[in-house]
């Protein structure tokens, strides 16, 4: 390589990003994994023991354990190795001694994984080449379209020194910049490692070639995810990293280099040049010992194994190229005793002390680099072929069992030690030996002893674990808790634990509301608000309702009409709860109707009073139709006067769609005959210019009217049944049979289509026209029907099902796609709920907030009800930063996971709230797959206590998780039924973007009133059929792989066409033949599911057509040409020419892409690119370039300069008028002329203005011009967008977005401002807006309804699954007959992955933590063991878990309870009986960050907070820093990639820290304690768990589940070997390298050697890494960096955070500072008792908007003029007050800190009597309850020490949330 440090450099500068690898990124996609990154992975682990021994199969085991946990979590994978890479699985400063054994062992391991998989997973292939610049590794990698590549980043192992920690305690506060410069002296750039440029070199052709990396030496497996750092890079940019003649490659580096030259090379051999002595001998005698072998296995029938042919060639071709003396016939007798012995004795039993003897060793590391030769030979290849033997190499050796046989061989003069089957095999190997190579090893005294003696004590008899590492349990006795624990057998000792004293035994209370100290849960204990609050409370409300009203006015139902609120009132029960409603037949209608009528007929002849009223009524409405008729034909007359036939079509389409229900139910018949006669017409004239491709879309459209006719069932005329008929004859349309109700004449003449004028028929058959043109328009009812249930339409079979469901109380989970129609479901759900009591509470949980507000304000839109209680509410938004009314008070409650788990577990809620809830609805529920918030919605799901419904449209493993949700349904008594339906109500066509060369904008061009269907003739569109996306065969058919009516015919049509008689197409899948003569969408999903069975055949079969088929089928992709230059509107003007378009730039092909798709009628349309930062670059330069192109126009155009010289004419003209009209203070009498002539001058004025002043009123010099935006000014007036405007300027958004909107564009992203979102969907729904640029926070389920979905820009977050959800935004049900997706600027074989990826399966996740534990003890112990406590715990530990199966795994979950139970003992969190102790409630609150909650639990109970904090009030700075540094080790850890610190010289010049530095000496030393506590704790775990339920031996490899070792125990074996004992706990493989039971240092250890059957993921043992031997990697210093200097661009550039990312993770933070805060305050009872807000935690940056919207409150004179009779819901805002200490409250003002109107310090004086004085008596914290004074041991819960650490927690948060705020605001 022409330059190593281009290539060292250009690695540094990618960007990366830690993702689940399965549930965010792969999915089921398939990836590679480089087989020797994987060794040198393995090869580091520090367990493994390849110095003093060679231990194999531990080795083995590490490998395949690592693989196993791939595929455990769902990771589809090949496996890789290149020859040019056989040195690179060789860790770092390997001696030469120990680099022949890494090489055997790479050898060894790849024939053992490359014969055993084939047969134990097939599906997981090895795959060996010589390098990945070969052409069959080419070729392989187009077969397979592997994803990406999963490889070891090369980089240098590396640890932050021990002596950068601070060495005393006093400096504990050092300044950061001190110590970072401690760090850059200490960390010297080391050597260039080989291997780094290799695999560097390897990842710069992977991305070349467009693929992406995954780190491999970054993975982590976190509970079921995996969590890989992904490197994303350019293809273009690493292309130019070298010149043309210098590509990348392994090349050796040039000698100017400054990095040394590699040893080896892509073409060099990975092998030593050298041949030994013995290297020749075994190329010579390689074809007459294979003969030999051969004759021999042929006569003897030897049953040898792979591992003992190899060991007998190794130690004969050794003995015979050297000297034949007793020491070499020595080791090679104890070589062949060792094969003996690895055959026969238990794994288990096998570990022996390792002698040390430098001979022995010599003698290994020479067998070894042998071994290796014998198994790369051609002799040996040819072996393995021709006799079939057990492939047991990955025991091939075992190095220490080796030197322990030749210790015992040399010292002992007789081998009688050795058991009897031992020396057998033995003797079997030694003759095979002797007949092979003529030598003979048999020692000089050998007797043929038939046993051995066994010694009175067995040295390496089996003994129990170190007493010290089995640890007892402290007692715990709860009646709850025991019934289930009853399985888990254990002894209990109160001595075995130091436990607190009295007053570290103060059980916690939740006595005010955990979120808001100042809120008491006490609801009896209401608190006085003053008027201003009052008034406060009224105004917020009402603008909260106001916006809501706003937004569900946007809102659509189910057919696109706008909603209309429904008065909900109580129905009164009688019976049964359950409601069952049957749509009736037509025979019982019919036999109901017939008996009435006999009753009625044989009652009397006499009229009764109520068919008198009926007579009238009918009269009535006799009148009133005729009155409906006439003012119909009066329209007809306006609409026959338009010349355009379509504008004419427009008009009258929407004349019907605006028409009351009643006059469209009389009327629609004959309007849809009229709209029919228009479309005859204008089809008429159509066929005269013979653009038949334009024409057809006409008749479509008239058949689409004509079905929708005939399925009315009135006001079918007679008329109109005869010219429907004549349209269907003289078109040639499928024949329809028209029924008429009534006898009338039409109001207009029908279009004449006299066959003696001309032939009007189309040239296509019946079928094909609606296969190809009509497709969208089928019937796409399935099995519709009228029901009583639901009025705005028929629901189809299926949506009845699920009525039904929900009426029987039943649980259901429904499966159905986007537009399908399952939001009804919901309000359905809903409705019940309301109509059964006041009290009853559904609950609807959303993934997202801005799902929360769309649903919320549908409810809004739905239903009225009222209450006669005051506080309720029919519903209420909670989420953690945005409230609206009473979520306890209301009857639907719309909130976010998190939120609803913090109600659930809330012991307030237990009694009151919590029994109310009815029925809970997960929307989206697939989001229980997610690496972050997953865990939630499982536990969610656990704790329902009462029926669910859940919803998803993206299930990969549907029927599995049914099963699950079953079981954990039937664990709490409930039901639940699966309904799935496959078919989208609007289909969806697929195209690729093919930008041109060159583009023009000079304006847009005026669209089609009537477009057609579908961008098929827009020449920039490239048509993608979903087959031809099929490109990889082993990947299969995806499931919802959905073809429309035009992509069944197609398929059809090439698959006829290829067929042959070994594959023929049966006729029966012919259309004509299998379609009836009027097609309906159930008739094509029929005949698809068949077509797709035979592709699915063909595809199998290698043999077939398929590969034709599919190459026909993209040709229209592959074939495809684009225009050279295009031109948005006109022609190309002299002036200015067109610009160039780069094709892979999204900024350069954006508004090229939007003026093709308004040219064909496809706007509005939504744009998704899956960065934040980049949805606002692309919005900013369209929005650039339409004000320049704009810009230039006006200075071109003469007809604007004519119009604003008539503008500024008028202008004056109005000057002159308003100057006219003010009156004249002249002092004295006005003469007559004067009034004259100021008559006239007026006169004059009005005349000369009158002309212009109705257009230029209106005028707006500065408004963008027609032709230069997007919006679709129709839809909003300029008021109302003006209002719009106001509204967001006052919440301080960007005015540039603010411009956006008025030109029609819009940005939606999670961060931006929450009422610029809602204003951005409003605008979209009501049709003003037409481009939105979006991440995925539109895709899940919000209702926002368009015509084309823009994939913009390829992205790591473009899944499978993200690709659904965001495609199914298009063409929604009620607006679109087909939806258009198209891709831009995404790689063809992107595209063809995303249409063809299977969904991936849910994985679920271990949801009993520690913490959850914790919470539902509070819960049980607080809501004193309620009904509902009781039931929520039965069924979180009652029912399976997704993760680890099904019923089998209860014991796991058991043993990890009574477990995390003692954890929380021994850290004195809970008592002896289960209730919460001290601080209990803290760690409670910060649960969200799993094990980081324990490690500050343990900082502040050790008293380590109180020691730093006690100097706050004198050196603030310093504790502060010291402080902000701890804190950002336990919170908010973002790992840095392993290759950091490579150049870490370049940054001595940095703003930032970058790499976080060691922990304060003190704060390390305490979480170590903690950490080793927990291990012995979870150390007892694993053991009891063995003890009493794991009975096999540990000795299959996890993988290949092939059996290790033999049957025989040690002491049968031999007697002389010093076996170790056997380990309990430990794993058999991982003790082969001498590792013992209670000898692990860390967490890490324990759970990486724990023995296979047991569970224990290291991701929920609550514990925290803080120390190199501990297993941390580096930290990024974001955190500390960002509170030393505020500065975003240092964050981005030099931290590498990407600015998308920033502003969660900041505010993250500060939702953890804001918790702790409110905790301790909540803890120590600080409440000023002012405020009853019921404002929640979160963080600064969610409280700016709310900042913003109480400044306007509080500056606004009087409130919105929207009202509702809500509960009122008192507010407080979020300042930052820095009173003086000592200044006292004067009065209480409204303010949004978390003290509210307490600042900091107001009581946190330094002076502790002053404080006393300050704070009330009863709102002082007066440490322990039970009343005795505090000692030393306790001093962390004296008042006076934690109110300084409060005091220090306070003030880092507000100087924090301040520079926060001050970079975001």
């Amino acid at each position: 390589m022409a330059d190593t440090a281009k290539l060292l450099e250009w690695f540094e500068s990618l960007s990366s990003r830690t993702l689940d690898l399965v549930g965010d990124y792969a999915g089921d996609e398939l990836f590679l994994v480089e087989g020797d990154s994987l060794l040198l992975q393995c090869f580091s682990d520090h367990d493994l023991d390849f110095t003093n021994g060679l231990q194999l199969l531990h080795a083995t085991s590490l490998v395949e354990k690592f693989l196993a946990n791939l595929r455990q979590r769902k990771c589809v994978f090949h496996v890789v190795f290149f020859a040019d890479h056989a040195q690179a699985c060789i860790p770092l400063d390997s001696g030469k001694e120990r680099r022949r054994k890494y090489r055997l062992a790479r050898e060894a391991i790849l024939q053992h994984l490359t014969q055993n998989l084939a047969t134990a997973v097939p599906e997981m292939q090895v795959k060996c080449f010589n390098n990945y610049q070969s052409t069959e590794f080419q070729q392989y990698l187009q077969s397979v379209g592997a994803y990406f590549l999963m490889c070891h980043d090369g980089s240098t192992p590396f640890v932050v020194s021990e002596a950068l920690h601070i060495p005393d305690d006093d400096r504990k506060g050092v300044e950061a910049d001190s110590l970072n410069k401690d760090m850059e002296a200490s960390s010297i750039s080391p050597k260039v490692w080989p291997t780094k440029i290799m695999m560097r070199s390897m990842i710069h052709w992977f991305i070349c070639n467009g693929y992406n990396i995954a780190i491999l030496n970054s993975l982590e497996c976190r509970d079921s995810k995996v969590m890989a750092m992904i490197l994303e890079g350019s293809a273009t940019r690493a292309s130019k990293l070298y010149e043309l003649n210098d590509p990348p490659s392994n090349a050796p580096v040039s000698s100017d280099s400054r990095v040394p030259t590699p040893s080896y090379g892509a073409s060099s051999s990975p092998y030593p040049s050298a041949v030994s002595r013995g290297d020749k001998l075994l190329l010579i005698m390689e074809p007459v010992l294979l003969g030999s072998i051969l004759d021999m296995h042929k006569e003897l029938d030897l049953q040898l194994t792979q591992r003992e042919w190899a060991t007998v060639i190794t130690i004969g071709t050794m003995l015979q190229s050297s000297q034949l003396d007793k020491d070499n016939t020595l080791r090679a007798r104890a070589m062949l005793m060792h094969a003996a012995i690895l055959s026969q004795c238990k794994l288990s039993e096998r570990a022996v002390v390792v002698p040390r003897s430098k001979e022995n060793e010599a003698f290994l590391q020479r067998y070894a680099r042998k071994l290796r030769k014998v198994l790369t030979s051609e002799l040996w290849q040819n072996l393995t072929k021709k006799i079939s033997s057990r492939c047991d190499l990955a025991d091939a050796v075992d190095g220490r069992l080796f030197l322990e046989t030749a210790r015992v061989l040399r010292k002992a003069k007789r081998i009688t030690t050795f058991g009897q089957v031992t020396l057998k095999k033995f003797e079997a190997l030694r003759s095979v030996l002797l007949s092979l190579f003529s030598i003979d090893i048999q020692p000089t005294a050998y007797s043929d002893h038939k046993g051995h003696a066994s010694s009175s004590k067995k040295e390496g008899a089996s003994q129990p674990m170190d007493s010290e590492s089995v640890v007892g349990v402290l007692p715990f006795q709860n009646p709850v808790i025991d019934a289930h624990l009853k399985p888990v057998s254990l002894v209990t000792s109160d001595a075995t634990c130091d436990m607190p004293s009295g007053s570290m035994s103060r059980i916690f209370q939740e006595l005010t509301h955990w979120h808001n100290h100042k809120r008491p849960l006490d609801h009896r204990a209401n608190i006085a608000l003053t008027e201003r609050e009052k008034m406060f409370s009224n105004r917020r409300n009402q603008r909260f309702m106001t916006d809501v009203a706003r937004y569900a006015g946007s809102l659509t139902n189910a057919v696109g009409g706008s909603l209309m609120p429904e008065a909900v009132f109580v129905k009164v029960q009688v019976g049964k709860p359950s409601r069952q409603f049957h749509v009736p037949s037509s025979a019982a209608s019919a036999k109901q109707n017939t008996s009435t009528g006999h009753r009625k007929h044989g009652k009397s002849t006499k009229v009764s009073v109520r068919d008198q009223i009926a007579a009238q009524q009918k009269s009535k409405e006799a009148e009133t139709f005729k009155k409906h008729v006439a003012t119909w034909s009066i329209n007809v007359e306006s609409f026959e006067k338009m010349p355009d036939l379509v504008t004419r079509y427009v008009k009258v389409k929407g004349y019907l769609a605006n028409l009351p229900a009643e006059k469209r139910s009389a009327l629609q018949a004959e309007i849809l005959a009229y709209m029919v006669s228009i479309l005859a017409n204008a089809w008429v004239k159509e066929l005269d210019s013979h653009q038949l491709h334009v024409s057809i879309q006409l008749a479509a459209l008239i058949w689409q009217i004509i079905q929708q006719i005939a399925s009315l069932k009135k006001g079918i005329t007679e008329d109109i049944a005869k010219h429907i008929h004549g349209t269907v004859q003289a078109l040639k349309l499928p024949q329809i049979d028209l029924q008429f109700q009534e006898e009338r004449k039409l109001s207009f003449n029908f279009v004449r289509l006299d066959k003696t004028i001309g032939d009007f028929g189309i040239t296509l058959s019946p079928t094909e026209f609606q296969l190809v043109h009509a497709g969208p328009y089928l019937d796409r009812s399935m099995g519709s029907a009228p029901d009583p249930r639901v009025h705005d339409f028929e629901p189809d079979k299926w949506q009845r099902d699920v009525l039904d469901q929900i009426d029987a109380r039943r649980s259901l989970f429904v499966v159905a796609p986007t537009s399908a129609g399952k939001t009804f479901i919901s309000f359905y759900a809903m409705k019940q709920v309301l109509e059964d009591d006041d009290d009853g509470v559904l609950v609807y949980v959303a993934p997202t907030k801005a799902l929360v507000n769309q649903i919320a304000a549908e409810v809004q839109a739905r239903f009225s009800k009222s209450y006669n209680t005051p506080g309720k509410s029919v519903w209420a938004i909670h989420t953690r930063d945005h409230r609206i009314n009473n979520p306890t008070g209301c009857q639907v409650l719309v909130t976010v996971p998190h939120i609803l788990q913090i109600m659930l577990l809330a012991p307030s809620n237990a009694q009151s709230w919590s029994p109310r809830v009815k029925r809970i609805i997960f929307d989206e529920v697939h989001c229980i797959g997610q690496a972050e918030d997953g865990v939630i919605w499982e536990q969610l799901l656990l704790l329902a206590p009462c029926p669910i419904i859940a919803l998803s449209a993206t299930i990969g493993n549907p029927i599995k998780f049914r099963h699950w949700l079953e079981m954990t349904q039937k664990a709490n008594g409930l039901e639940l039924k699966m309904i799935e339906h496959k078919a989208r109500y609007s289909d969806l066509r697929k195209y690729v973007y093919h930008p041109p060369a060159q583009f023009l904008f000079n304006g847009l061009s005026t669209p089609q009133q009537l477009a057609p269907l579908g961008l098929d003739l827009c020449p920039n569109m490239a048509f993608m059929h979903p087959v031809a996306s099929l490109i990889d065969r082993s990947r299969g058919l995806p499931d919802d792989l959905t073809l429309e009516p035009r992509d069944c015919l197609m398929l059809w049509q090439s698959m006829e066409k290829h067929s042959s008689a070994a594959f023929p197409v049966d006729k029966s899948l012919d259309p004509n033949i299998a379609l009836p003569s009027i097609i309906k969408k159930a008739d094509v999903i029929e005949w698809e599911a068949r077509l797709k069975q035979l592709l699915r055949e063909w595809m199998n079969d290698t043999n077939s057509p398929f590969e034709e088929v599919v190459k026909e089928l993209s040709a229209s992709v592959s074939d495809h040409t684009s225009p050279s230059i295009q031109v948005s509107f006109g022609e190309i003007e002299d002036l200015i020419g067109p610009r160039s378009v780069r094709h892979d730039s999204i900024l350069d092909t954006t508004l090229p892409l939007i003026c093709s798709l308004h040219a064909q009628g496809a706007l509005p349309v939504l744009f998704f690119n899956y960065d934040r930062s980049y949805c606002e670059k692309i919005c900013d330069h369209l929005l650039t370039e339409l004000e320049a192109s704009e810009d230039h126009w006006k200075a071109s155009s003469p007809v604007w300069k004519q119009k604003m010289a008539k503008f500024q004419e008028w202008e004056k003209l109005q000057e002159k008028q308003i100057r006219v009209r003010e009156p004249k203070k002249a002092k004295g009498k006005r003469n007559r002329g004067d009034d004259e002539e100021e008559r006239l001058s007026k006169t004059e004025l009005a005349r000369s203005a009158s002309k212009d002043s109705s257009m230029f009123e209106t005028f707006d010099p500065s408004a963008p011009v027609s032709g230069f935006h997007f919006a679709n000014e129709m839809k909003l007036s300029i008021s109302e967008f003006k209002e719009y405007a106001t509204q967001l300027r006052c919440r301080d958004v960007p005015e540039r977005l603010i411009t956006a909107l008025r030109r029609g564009i819009g940005v939606h992203h999670s961060g931006m401002n929450r009422k610029y979102r809602q204003v951005c969907e409003i605008l979209f729904r009501k049709g003003y807006l037409r481009v939105v640029i979006a991440t995925g926070t539109l895709a899940l389920g919000i209702n926002m309804p368009c015509k084309t979905v823009v994939f913009s820009g390829n992205s790591v977050f473009l899944t499978a699954l993200g690709f659904r959800q965001a495609a199914g935004r298009a063409g929604r049900r009620g607006f679109d007959f087909l939806g258009n997706v198209v891709f831009q600027c995404i790689p063809q074989a992107k595209v063809c992955r995303l249409l063809s990826s299977k969904l991936p399966e849910l994985n679920g996740h271990f949801p009993l933590t520690t913490t959850l534990v914790l919470r539902l003890m509070t819960l049980l112990h607080e809501s004193k063991a309620s009904p509902y406590a009781v039931k929520a715990v039965n069924s979180i530990l009652s029912c399976p878990r997704i993760y680890l199966g099904g019923d089998e795994s209860k014991h796991t979950v058991l043993h990890h309870l009574r477990f995390s139970i003692e954890y929380l003992r021994r850290n004195w969190l809970l008592s002896k009986e289960g209730a919460p102790l001290n601080f209990a409630g803290i760690v409670g609150h910060l649960y969200y960050t799993g094990s980081s909650s324990f490690a500050f639990h343990a900082l502040l109970s050790q008293g380590y907070f109180h020691q730093l904090c006690r100097n706050i009030g004198r050196d603030t700075k310093k504790t502060l820093r010291t402080l902000m540094l701890v804190l950002s080790h336990l919170f908010g850890r973002y790992h840095l990639r392993p290759s950091i610190l490579e150049n870490w010289k370049a940054r001595d010049k940095s703003t930032s820290v970058v790499v976080l530095q060691p922990l304060p000496n003190n704060a390390a030393k305490i979480l170590k304690s903690h950490n080793k506590e927990t291990l012995s704790i979870y150390s007892a775990y694993v053991t009891t768990f063995i003890d009493q339920h794991i009975r096999k031996e540990d000795c299959v490899l996890p993988l290949t589940g092939m059996k290790c070792g033999g049957l025989k125990p040690a002491k049968d074996v031999s007697t002389s070997l010093k076996f170790l004992p056997a380990t309990q706990v430990t794993s058999a493989f991982v003790a082969l390298s001498g590792h013992r039971d209670g000898k692990w240092k860390t967490i890490s250890e324990l759970c990486t050697r724990v023995r296979s059957g047991v569970w224990l993921e290291q991701s929920v043992i609550p514990h925290l890494q803080v120390s190199p031997e501990e297993g941390q990697v580096l930290l990024n210093a974001y955190l500390y960096d960002f509170y030393k200097h505020g500065n975003v661009h240092a964050l981005m550039t030099e931290n590498m955070i990407r600015r998308g990312d920033l502003w969660y993770l900041l505010n993250d933070f500060s939702l953890v500072l804001a918790t702790i805060v409110t905790s301790l305050e909540n803890f120590m009872k600080l409440s000023p008792g002012l405020d009853p807000d019921l404002l929640e935690t979160m963080g600064s940056g969610d409280t700016l908007e709310d900042d913003l919207d109480d400044e306007l409150l509080e500056m606004s004179g009087s409130g919105n003029s929207f009202k509702a009779s809500l509960p009122q819901r008192p507010h407080t805002t979020n300042t930052s007050a820095t009173a003086s200490r000592k200044q006292k409250l004067k009065k209480s003002k409204v303010a949004d800190s978390w003290d509210d109107s307490w600042s900091d310090d107001s009581d946190l004086n330094d002076n502790p009597d002053q404080s006393s004085k300050d704070t009330p008596q009863s709102q002082q914290f007066k440490g322990p309850s039970n009343g005795q004074e505090n000692d030393d041991s306790d001093a962390f819960l004296e008042g006076e020490g934690l109110l300084q650490v409060l005091k220090a927690f306070r003030m880092l948060r507000e100087e924090f949330n301040a520079k926060f705020k001050a970079i975001w605001a």
